[in-house]
């Protein structure tokens, strides 16, 4: 039986339209243009809304602020005469006050340091300085920090650098490790007005992530007893673990009856 040409065109074009997704063919939207193909869904996409991945900088411990009681401060020098510009001032929690190198009279050069004394040795890994409030003398612009277990050894600076001259609180951190005091110097003033220093607050920041029992405590002024010691036979006494030398020893007493 002789079929027509339109019969036939028809149906090649319905064959046609039924192969079209495998052979990736788009098909088209309104007006002809072909719709945006849906991007793959990233991981965070695929998972349940309640275990999506939390942003790299969420997961990163943050350095708890110090608690100051106890601590003091000492400075290279201080306004005493013209102001109240003790060392203390850093400490009090009030950023009204402030700390000032001496400027009556002769005013001390460059460069002017403060010392905080915590009186026990802690991990620190910052410290946080706020400039004065009022006025702008005396902003610190090259700096140096340095710290120290017993107040006398503080070798090289673990912190250097130069902050802007503007009154924002500067966080200066560095390698936690474990000090009993910590030392600021400004080396230069930050817009060069004079050969002053001054600072409204120092905080110092903690390391969440080292455990305080890692940080060697200074042994000066410490001392041992014990249940009992050798002293006749050995000096077996419970002062030599503190005595610096691995030679010496404590030792339970064994002359006699043990």
């Amino acid at each position: 039986m002789r079929r027509s040409p339109l019969l036939i065109a028809l149906a090649l074009g319905s064959l046609l339209v039924g192969f079209t997704p495998w052979l990736g063919v788009a098909s088209t939207g309104p007006g002809g243009r072909t719709p945006p193909a849906r991007p793959t869904p990233s991981p965070v996409e695929q998972q349940s809304p309640h275990h999506a991945v939390a942003p790299a900088n969420a997961m990163k411990p943050m350095a708890p602020v110090l608690d100051r009681t106890g601590w003091s401060a000492v400075a290279s020098d201080e306004e005493t005469v013209k102001e109240n510009g003790r060392a203390a001032n850093v400490l009090d929690g009030d950023a009204a006050t402030l700390w000032h190198s001496r400027w009556s009279k002769t005013a001390a050069p460059l460069p002017h340091s403060i010392t905080v004394d915590m009186h026990r040795t802690t991990v620190v890994s910052a410290l946080v300085y706020q400039p004065r409030t009022v006025g702008i003398n005396g902003r610190i612009g090259e700096y140096r920090i340095s710290v120290s277990t017993d107040g006398r050894n503080w070798g090289s600076p673990v912190a250097t650098g130069t902050l802007a001259d503007d009154g924002s609180t500067k966080t200066l951190a560095f390698a936690p490790q474990g000090a009993r005091f910590v030392r600021l110097t400004a080396v230069t003033e930050a817009g060069r007005r004079g050969p002053w220093t001054s600072a409204a607050e120092l905080n110092l920041l903690g390391d969440p992530g080292t455990p305080a029992a890692t940080v060697d405590l200074p042994r000066t002024g410490w001392s041992a007893v014990a249940s009992d010691e050798e002293t006749v036979k050995e000096n077996g006494r419970a002062a030599n673990v503190l005595d610096g030398d691995a030679a010496t020893l404590w030792h339970s007493r064994w002359s006699k009856t043990a």
